[in-house]
């Protein structure tokens, strides 16, 4: 066991778990054996057999908070987070002062969007073990989600302070630095980060969206290759990555990736791919499936992992870096999405008619900073001459019931990206919070007025009031408070409805 244990933690996974399955031969009820073996397996990304081992280890000895610790940590990358919060509850009852069982619930926590739950794990790992080698981290990341940001800069400052060569507390300081508009600052925590860990794959990607968001498409798209190596991003193909060579008697698969949003922005590149490819496929999710098939150089469009025959494969947010766009290359044709079926949402009005989307998905990280309260849009909501129309989805349409302006809500009948463009084809404008729908209005060319955070995402760049990306959006830039945006946007639509 001890020979089996030093090399676990030499990093020697696959000697110690032959040692381990020997002491197992020998003593099949060792439940030390058991867990370690199961913690082996985690560690070489086999969590189905680790659940095997460590649940056999805690019905032999449901005692041991390490145990439980170690299931946690295998249910957590399963994605049975519920479970995995359990497990780790259940070490913490065994052993309060369990500072792992703390942090790895704090993670759990983050995950979970439940920032404020994860700080307290990550301070209580602090207090029973102020050495412990990534707490800072976790506090860090937790307070900057909180946009906590000054406390964050500091806990990560400590942190560095303390492990010099922490390529986790670089890249963190970059994320942080870069919230706080320091984008200088932020460039050089990613610089120093890749120092010391040149394949550190989220140090490569924020260095990617500062390139990006300051105009450098050239060597910003070319790092933004590197979320490929994320695990999430793991795609099996038995074909080739396509490098933009011309095949015209093959076919190829293009992958949608990442938020709805990214999906509709990036298939506007699917004619320049027919261009060199004789069939295009697009797989997406249900939710795009019929409104891509409605876009130009597109042939089929499939739903997920449906199996087709291709020759070639590329995703959807590669096809910028293979086509080497820059900021004057942009392919900005709209509209690159051609609806044959139109909606009269309001016949006989003469009134302007404005869409209206106050919130995103609530699940985006940076949500609390791009939606917005419904009420928060009544100076808008009072423009005499405008006839507003909702089309917000989900929970945050339960808001309707807090305002006093009528406000048509058109949303209710939507079952998919399809049915909400035909909708915003018969209105005048589009007043939205940075989410999917304005990428399809952009996509079919609506008016739109984009609200965006003071640190907006890397695609709207900074502080210019267009995008090439969509020649009918105009950017409204908050300078610190929302309340002052709004008002802007209020008498800009006052201008337009008299």
């Amino acid at each position: 066991m001890n020979a089996a244990v030093k090399l676990h933690q030499s990093g020697d996974f696959n000697a110690a778990r032959k040692l381990y399955e020997s002491i197992l031969n020998l003593d099949v009820h060792n439940t030390d054996a058991l867990n370690l073996l199961g913690l082996i397996n985690h560690q070489l990304k086999d969590n189905e057999q680790a659940l095997i081992y460590i649940e056999k280890a805690l019905v032999l000895n449901p005692a041991i908070p390490e145990y439980s610790n170690n299931l946690g940590l295998v249910l957590s990358a399963l994605g049975r987070l519920d479970e995995a919060k359990t497990a780790y509850l259940s070490a913490l009852s065994q052993a309060p002062e369990y500072a792992d069982a703390h942090y790895n619930l704090g993670l759990l926590e983050n995950k979970r969007n439940r920032y404020e739950a994860a700080l307290g794990h990550f301070q209580k790992c602090q207090l029973y073990a102020p050495w412990h080698a990534k707490v800072r981290n976790g506090l860090g990341l937790a307070l900057m989600r909180l946009d906590r940001l000054p406390e964050a800069v500091k806990e990560i400052e400590d942190q560095i302070e303390q492990h010099s060569e922490d390529a986790d507390a670089f890249n963190n300081l970059c994320v942080a630095r870069g919230l706080r508009g320091e984008y200088a600052l932020a460039r050089e925590a990613s610089e120093m980060a890749l120092k010391f860990n040149s394949k550190h794959v989220f140090a490569r990607l924020n260095r990617a969206q500062l390139l990006l968001l300051h105009g450098d498409f050239i060597n910003g798209f070319a790092e933004h290759e590197w979320r490929l190596q994320r695990k999430d991003y793991r795609q099996s193909f038995s074909v080739p990555f396509w490098d933009g060579e011309c095949r015209p008697n093959e076919t190829i698969i293009l992958w949608a990736e990442q938020g709805h949003g990214d999906a509709i922005q990036f298939i506007r590149y699917a004619q320049l791919v027919k261009d060199r490819v004789g069939r295009v496929v697009i797989s997406c999710r249900q939710s795009l499936l019929r409104l891509f098939s409605y876009v130009d150089g597109v042939d089929e469009v499939t739903v997920g992992d449906k199996a087709l025959h291709a020759d070639c494969h590329a995703p959807l947010m590669s096809l910028p870096y293979i086509f080497k766009t820059q900021l004057h290359t942009v392919p900005s044709q709209v509209p690159y999405i051609s609806m044959n079926k139109k909606f009269c949402l309001t016949p006989h009005t003469r009134q302007l008619k404005v869409g209206l989307v106050w919130a995103g998905n609530p699940d985006h990280a940076r949500d609390h900073r791009r939606s917005l309260p419904l009420k928060a849009f009544e100076p808008i909501l009072s423009v005499p001459g405008v006839k507003f129309l909702s089309f917000q989805m989900g929970t945050a349409a339960e808001q309707l019931s807090d305002i006093k302006t009528p406000l048509l809500n058109i949303s209710d009948g939507f079952d998919d990206f399809y049915d909400t463009a035909c909708a915003l084809s018969d209105v005048d404008l589009l007043i939205t919070v940075d989410t999917s729908v304005a990428h399809l209005a952009g996509a079919l060319g609506v008016p739109t007025w984009l609200i965006l955070d003071t640190v907006p995402d890397w695609r709207w760049q900074l502080e210019r009031e267009d995008t090439p990306w969509y020649p009918s959006l105009r950017l409204f830039r908050s300078k610190g408070e929302f309340s002052e945006l709004i008002g802007r946007i209020a008498k800009a639509l006052g201008d337009l409805a008299c």
